[in-house]
């Protein structure tokens, strides 16, 4: 028997060593030559991950068009450019790990690609959203809620009717003209005295508009063929003063009309006799005077006077005018009117004036009685 280690490399013929002569894993590394390994020493796939050197794979030891698992055609590990994946991948190959972060730009996305699955919640922003793209079916139920709305804005038809009352928070004066439907303002919208003169257009009050038992301040009521109708704003006294020597103004007894009530329209007085005298060389003055509140107003004063002319009977009386008439601006209100007389530079203290089946009337022109 040959001793262990007895058979040195010089009794080796050289050649003569053939596979055979090899047990299993005989060959170290150190028995290897540097370099003397060539294609055909190396089985099918017996080259693996970890016989590769860090940073050994270069660009040059790709087939053409071969693209290496997770790995890049350019000399930065881990990208992929679009121009090398458009180029031979088969669909589906390339995963999310095999693409760089930021480096899909929009041109490597086709046309509807992106899903509501493939954006992350909360990932669209304002500025990615085009103007006018959300359309209604776009806006979940209840999802326009007050503070989504710009001040001042009011979304069209958002309104119903009657949900909004000035109290609710609507400014004073933001309604126009432009902003109310023609014809939908109803009698309950007006405030009461709104409707001034200045807002009816001309001849826009007609008969119908009045009730049944309305009177319009300062008109009577009328018709096309009977003219007024109804009751005239008048009134009417008579009576007689005897004779008066009087020289401070007295009633004369009869003639007062203690409560006359007008509505400012002017007021027509009237006073008829049929006698009137002042006697012998009297003078006398007669007066027509409303009494308003407790003021004293004259309407009308006329002087009875004897100078000798005109004189009738024995020479001794003067007649006067039948009638006086005035025309008394008073005011709104309750009055009364009356007559008065006095005598006035009279020689002879029996010189007397009288005023005989005198009517004193007034009326309101136009009014029409309460």
């Amino acid at each position: 028997a040959v001793v262990v280690g007895a058979v040195t490399s010089s009794m080796i013929a050289n050649g003569a060593i053939d596979a055979a002569d090899f047990s299993a894993g005989a060959v170290s590394s150190a028995a290897i030559a540097n370099g003397t390994i060539s294609s055909v020493d190396m089985a099918d796939g017996a080259v693996t991950t970890a016989k590769l050197a860090d940073s050994s794979i270069t660009t040059s030891k790709f087939g053409a068009g071969a693209v290496a698992p997770h790995a890049s055609t350019s000399d930065n590990a881990g990208q992929a450019d679009s121009a090398t994946i458009a180029d031979g991948v088969v669909s589906g190959a390339v995963t999310s790990d095999m693409i760089a972060n930021g480096t899909i730009g929009s041109s490597d996305i086709a046309a509807g690609a992106v899903t509501s699955a493939a954006i992350a919640n909360g990932a669209i922003n304002s500025v990615d959203i085009a103007t006018g793209a959300v359309t209604t079916n776009g806006l979940a139920n209840s999802a326009i809620t007050t503070e989504k709305f710009d001040a001042g804005a009011v979304a069209p038809h958002a309104v119903t009717a009657d949900s909004v009352t000035i109290a609710e928070g609507v400014v004073a004066g933001a309604v126009t003209s432009s902003m109310i439907a023609n014809g939908t303002i109803a009698a309950g919208d007006i405030a009461a005295g709104a409707v001034t003169t200045s807002k009816l257009a001309d001849s826009s009050i007609t008969t119908d508009k009045f009730d049944p038992n309305a009177i319009a301040p300062h008109a009577a009521q009328a018709d096309s063929a009977d003219g007024l109708v109804g009751t005239p704003n008048y009134a009417q006294a008579t009576g007689s003063s005897g004779n008066v020597k009087s020289d401070l103004f007295v009633d004369v007894p009869g003639l007062l009309i203690p409560s006359f009530s007008t509505s400012g329209l002017p007021v027509f007085v009237n006073l008829t006799s049929g006698s009137w005298y002042a006697n012998d060389e009297s003078t006398g003055e007669l007066q027509i005077v409303r009494l308003t509140d407790g003021d004293t107003t004259v309407v009308l004063k006329v002087t009875m006077q004897n100078n000798g002319y005109d004189r009738t009977y024995d020479g001794t009386q003067t007649r006067m005018p039948i009638a006086f008439s005035a025309i008394d601006i008073a005011p709104p209100g309750m009055h009364s009117y009356k007559v008065q007389v006095r005598r006035a530079n009279t020689p002879d203290n029996d010189d007397a004036i009288s005023v005989q089946s005198s009517r004193l009337e007034v009326l309101e022109i136009g009014g029409v009685a309460p």
